[in-house]
């Protein structure tokens, strides 16, 4: 009688150290599935984070060496000026240089309407005036936005 006693209890601790070593096993498959999956999502997030950054980075460098009228040069300090862009937008019109910097509204009138469209004062943007831009980087990273009147 005693051998089955002993027989059942060698027997329940067998299955009881595969029982846990089976959850271990499961516990470990788990962890290293969510790791996996928390690195993947990791990855994408940085993946798209740097596919912004170039975007946005294409929207600007657009302008490196290209002609644009004074109309497109306003555009550009309403859609991308300031907020969006963290950098430096310089526009050089004879006797005027803006630099907006420290938001759009210091381009505004106390009408609320934008300085470069004010025909009648001086930093006044022609529309129809041709403008070279280039994009100055410091450090690998863009710092200015610079249009000049074409000569």
């Amino acid at each position: 009688m005693k051998s089955t006693s002993l027989h059942d209890t060698v027997s329940t601790v067998l299955l009881v150290i595969g029982g846990v070593i089976v959850a271990a096993l499961v516990v470990m498959f788990l962890f290293r599935a969510t790791n996996s999956q928390l690195e993947t999502g990791n990855k994408a997030l940085n993946q798209t984070e740097i596919q912004n950054q170039q975007l946005l980075e294409s929207k600007i460098t657009q302008f490196d060496g290209a002609e644009v009228t004074g109309s497109m040069v306003c555009n550009v300090f309403k859609t991308f000026a300031c907020e969006k862009l963290k950098i430096k937008i310089t526009v050089d019109t004879p006797g005027f240089s803006y630099e907006c910097q420290n938001g759009i509204d210091g381009l505004k009138n106390s009408d609320g309407q934008y300085k470069f469209n004010d025909r009648t004062g001086s930093e006044y943007i022609n529309p129809s005036t041709l403008y070279t831009g280039s994009v100055v980087r410091t450090n690998g990273e863009i710092t200015d936005l610079n249009f000049k009147i074409r000569n």
